[in-house]
């Protein structure tokens, strides 16, 4: 006996679920006094969405990183922003290669300790490159650790990206960056509990044919305060250069000359009268003497000043400027 359906079975069965001649189990109603647990440390249900602008930071960070390190290298390095996705902070440590190279540091003034991993093939490959190697040799990682002067040149490379770090920031919110502590053993950088939500942002660093990856690992608690920042796409676009540009656009227009015309008074006459004036004839004006006097830029209003005389020329002290 063949146990696949017919079309003509399951039309019927899918009426008789829509009708409620087939009874099921979600038609029942949930028993008097029943109640679900809800468990709120869990952060599943309060993170949701993506947060634009925490990737344009990240995007800014490798654009300022690929100029440090490349400078630093003597050689070009390219540095790109690869995912930003959301993880349980037990998972994301699990899935981290020994040995790695660990940084606690904050972003003060918000709470919390965030935390920056460097694979050891991205140590052992930035050791080679600084030391005129090329990068693309193989290296025995398994039960070792990093030596002294590979910690010293860690140390160094981690200073210049907590740098340029602090620097992406700075459109969205200033914060100052400051590096608690260098570990090697991940038992001793649980800046979260294993369940809390986190934001990890993975960034790969390629040396010529050689590509290694570091992260950025951000607690959701921590970042919490700029939510709302980091959801506006556009807080992150103010760049840099744009607030070069905008220096140098009003530096130009503060040289640009605008007429500046200061009208004494006004009256009404007619047109017989106009016609009927001649060389000594006084106009008599609706302002008294002593009134201070309208001064226009460009035809708009946007001072008064009083009459007077300056190194033998007419002038007209300002008074007030005008809203």
């Amino acid at each position: 006996m063949s146990e696949v359906l017919s079309q003509e079975e399951v039309d019927a069965l899918l009426s008789g679920l829509t009708g409620g001649a087939i009874a099921s189990q979600t038609d029942q109603p949930a028993h008097e006094g029943s109640f679900t647990s809800y468990d709120f440390t869990n952060q599943d249900r309060v993170v949701r969405g993506k947060l634009p602008t925490l990737e344009m930071v990240h995007e800014r960070f490798t654009r300022f990183f690929r100029q440090s390190i490349s400078s630093a290298m003597q050689r070009i390095v390219d540095v790109n922003m690869v995912n930003t996705d959301m993880s349980k902070f037990g998972e994301f440590m699990r899935s981290q290669a020994i040995p790695s190279s660990y940084h606690v540091f904050r972003l003060e003034p918000l709470k919390g300790s965030c935390l920056l991993v460097l694979e050891g093939k991205l140590v052992y490959t930035m050791v080679n490159s600084f030391f005129g190697g090329k990068g693309a040799s193989y290296y025995k990682m398994e039960g070792r650790d990093f030596t002294p002067i590979e910690n010293r040149l860690i140390r160094t490379v981690v200073d210049i990206m907590l740098r340029d770090y602090e620097r992406a920031w700075q459109p969205v919110q200033k914060l100052h960056v400051s590096l608690t502590r260098s570990e090697v053993n991940p038992q001793f950088v649980s800046i979260v509990p294993t369940s809390d939500v986190v934001w990890v942002i993975e960034v790969e660093m390629t040396f010529e044919d050689v590509s290694e990856k570091l992260y950025f690992c951000l607690p959701y608690s921590s970042i919490e305060p700029l939510k709302d920042k980091l959801k506006a796409r556009f807080q992150s676009e103010s760049m840099e250069s744009e607030n070069t540009w905008v220096g140098r656009i009003e530096q130009c227009l503060q040289t640009v000359p605008v007429e500046l015309r200061v009208r004494l008074g006004s009256t009404s006459v007619t047109a017989r009268d106009i016609l009927n004036l001649k060389v000594g004839d006084i106009l008599q004006l609706r302002e008294r003497s002593g009134t201070a006097m309208d001064v226009y830029v460009e035809d708009v209003l946007k001072m008064q000043g009083m009459p007077g005389a300056s190194r033998g020329n007419k002038a007209v002290k300002v008074e007030r400027i005008l809203r």
